[in-house]
């Protein structure tokens, strides 16, 4: 998985969470009631939509931990590593070297092959490419666990 295919991951996780919750707020009661009226069902809704980090800026943990906070999903460092197979340094990665990296060779700061990561600087080779990518595939393997699992309990049943 690369950058933009992660972050895509990100946002359409968010989407489908707003969905299942959507989906519960029109199942029906036991009773056969409406759980939440219409036009508070819409209104919460569009409120979980609004100004979401992910649909206009990096999938950076700060970003994440925001947008998937207003869902009750706890996105946070140590509850992503706590779950796996994510590991803090596949976290600390994500904000300090790839998702800057991308930036500047994006944004035009800098050219692909004078990319430097890390502490001592070093040039950024196809292993270093790899790892980021084995990095975001665990990474969205844990999201998505972190908010299946989160979920659970308000909707009463395994989103998915």
């Amino acid at each position: 998985m690369c950058c933009s295919e992660f972050q895509a991951f990100c946002a359409d996780l968010y989407d489908e969470a707003v969905d299942k919750i959507r989906e519960y707020f029109d199942a029906p009661t036991p009773a056969g009631t409406p759980r939440v009226r219409a036009e508070m069902r819409l209104l919460l809704v569009r409120a979980l939509l609004s100004q979401t980090l992910l649909s206009k800026g990096n999938p950076k943990l700060g970003n994440l931990v925001a947008d998937f906070d207003r869902l009750g999903v706890n996105v946070r460092n140590g509850a992503l590593v706590a779950l796996g197979p994510a590991t803090a340094t596949d976290l600390s990665a994500l904000d300090d070297e790839l998702l800057a990296t991308r930036n500047k060779i994006l944004h035009g700061e800098v050219r692909m092959d004078s990319v430097q990561v890390g502490n001592p600087p070093r040039h950024v080779r196809e292993s270093h490419v790899n790892v980021w990518v084995k990095s975001l595939d665990r990474i969205a393997d844990t999201l998505d666990r972190v908010v299946a699992r989160d979920l659970t309990a308000p909707l009463g049943a395994r989103p998915w």
